[in-house]
């Protein structure tokens, strides 16, 4: 459909274009400024060995080795930067400049999503002045730069998110509206590969990559287009993804036990609370199917009740929606390590009980199991979103938590073995006392308070759109390829999501921190998605039978 009187102009004047251009420039200078005014020493926090101590054993020496069962990619990033650079204030520097960078392409995405409005009826300069104001949003919330502070992969995730969507919506202009083959097949490849990078980082990601590729996996069907370049479509970012993501994983996971006991432990213990509830209904009434004793059910339940009671007693109120401290069930409960010491729990054994036991409560009691599952989605879609952080960080904290880990005894030799680490500790002794805030202002605060607000009505109400947008030819041409970009945004949310949801829990507050950046661009877009519609619905455009008036006929 051609712009007409209805429509505002598609494209810039020269005064819009160096408006908007200088505009975000500024923006970038400006976070640039405020990221680089706090102190460049990175962080750690509890989990800090799966991910530091591999770079540490190889600078140190020793052979760079998976450890804890943590994916691999992300501490190889840490080891090349650090063997490179030799100073840990160069991992702060990379993850502010890719803090930056996920700004920026927020705002590459939002301009590269105009053309799916076609023709739109938003003005395009009200289009940049929201893309503007949430790049704004993004560049100086406090949670993504503290975030960037530490030494863990979550905080490279949203660079890799919004790089994928990026890819993904250039994909979809190049197959629906440019008809370009070289940037159909380029964009699909890219997307398919980096949309792969985040589980490799955060395996909750893999529902997500999934999902958020399927417009990919659809172009496959198209007759439209030539063979070849669906083969290649499909070969390409797969083979690549085996090549450098998942069989270098698959490696250097075989010498770590942790990776083949951190997946059934965590489900056990994060399911314990219903687990417990058939292991004690088995113990009543003994089911023959069951593969294990019952002395050695009795005993399992009697340490399980122990280990729940400990949490409970220790920390209470921790993970309420769980309704115990799963983490303190796994990590610090002599559960699991009275289940290790006992002469009856060989390894392997161990843990095939942990997975049989999870995949029969499912099987027996499938409504508590999916009221946990719905239950934590409740967390993330409400009025709420938690993906809005509200409030500013006192960074002095992190670091005297950081400062008690690189101090314990254990890691003073692997410490000790290369300079630079003596250096990272000693910096972490001298600034864990200095109070350095990364403040909000008020009106960001407000603003990302009433978008937390927005997310689930915002979603819903673009739900509710689609059967109207559906039902008309012309309506599916105007806006169908819009809706497949929120389509998009949405899934890498739900993905990330539900993964969690089955297998962990969403009150862990960085799984919902790090999809600020895709949940900003996703509500922004879908608040100019219903705006236009607004517009349209206000307009006889759609209206049922409606002709236009044949040339020169004298208004009504």
């Amino acid at each position: 459909m051609e712009p007409s009187a209805n429509f505002p102009p598609p494209h810039r004047s020269r005064f819009h274009a160096a408006a908007f251009h200088g505009a975000w420039i500024a923006l970038l200078l400006l976070a640039a400024g405020w990221r680089f005014s706090f102190p460049l020493t990175p962080t750690i926090d509890r989990d800090f060995s799966g991910y530091l101590h591999p770079a540490l054993d190889a600078l140190g020496g020793r052979a760079f080795a998976h450890a804890d069962g943590r994916a691999i990619l992300y501490p190889a990033l840490v080891y090349a930067l650090l063997a490179v650079c030799r100073d840990f204030r160069a991992i702060s520097i990379v993850q502010h400049t890719l803090g930056l960078a996920t700004g920026l392409l927020l705002l590459a995405t939002w301009c590269a999503a105009w053309p799916a409005l076609r023709p739109a009826r938003v003005p395009r300069w009200l289009y940049d002045l929201a893309g503007l104001a949430m790049a704004a949003a993004f560049f100086f919330t406090p949670q993504p730069v503290q975030f960037e502070f530490l030494i863990r992969p979550d905080v490279i995730c949203p660079f890799f998110a919004a790089l994928s969507f990026f890819f993904i919506v250039r994909f979809l202009l190049a197959w629906r509206v440019d008809k370009n083959a070289r940037a159909f097949l380029g964009f699909g490849v890219a997307a398919v590969f980096t949309a792969f990078v985040l589980p490799s980082l955060k395996p909750s990601y893999w529902l997500s990559s999934i999902f958020t590729t399927l417009p990919v996996w659809c172009a496959l069907f198209d007759r439209r287009e030539k063979g070849v370049r669906r083969v290649l479509l499909a070969v390409l970012p797969l083979a690549a993804v085996w090549l450098l993501l998942i069989a270098p994983e698959r490696r250097a996971a075989r010498g770590d036990t942790g990776s083949a006991t951190f997946l059934p432990e965590s489900l056990f213990s994060i399911h314990a609370l219903i687990i417990r509830e058939q292991l004690a209904a088995d113990v009543a009434v003994p089911d023959p199917a069951v593969p294990y004793p019952p002395e050695k059910l009795r005993a399992t339940l009697a340490l399980l009740d122990d280990g729940i009671a400990a949490a409970l007693r220790e920390n209470p109120g921790h993970m309420a929606s769980l309704g115990y401290d799963a983490d303190w069930l796994l990590y610090r409960a002599p559960f699991f390590t009275k289940m290790a010491e006992a002469d009856h729990w060989a390894l392997e054994p161990r843990l095939g009980f942990y997975r049989y036991y999870y995949l029969r409560t499912w099987k027996k009691r499938p409504g508590p199991m999916l009221g946990k599952v719905t239950g934590q989605l409740a967390l993330f879609y409400n009025l709420e979103c938690p993906a809005y952080c509200n409030h500013g960080f006192e960074i002095a904290k992190y670091y005297r938590i950081a400062d008690m880990l690189m101090q314990q005894p254990e890691e003073q030799p692997r410490i000790a073995a290369w300079p630079p680490a003596v250096a990272f500790r000693d910096s972490l002794a001298a600034i864990k006392d200095r109070p350095v805030e990364i403040g909000m202002r008020k009106l960001l605060r407000h603003a990302t308070n009433r978008l937390g607000n927005c997310y689930l009505p915002g979603l819903l109400a673009w739900l509710a759109t689609l059967p109207w947008i559906l039902w008309r030819a012309e309506r599916r041409a105007r806006y169908g390829l819009f809706a497949a970009i929120l389509a998009v945004g949405y899934a890498f949310n739900f993905g990330n999501n539900l993964g969690i949801a089955i297998l962990h829990t969403l009150e862990v507050s960085r799984y919902t921190y790090v999809q600020f950046a895709t949940t900003l661009l996703t509500e922004m877009l879908t608040a100019v998605y219903l705006l236009d519609v607004a517009l349209a619905l206000g307009t006889p455009f759609f209206a049922r039978g409606k002709k236009p008036a044949p040339a020169g006929a004298a208004p009504q």
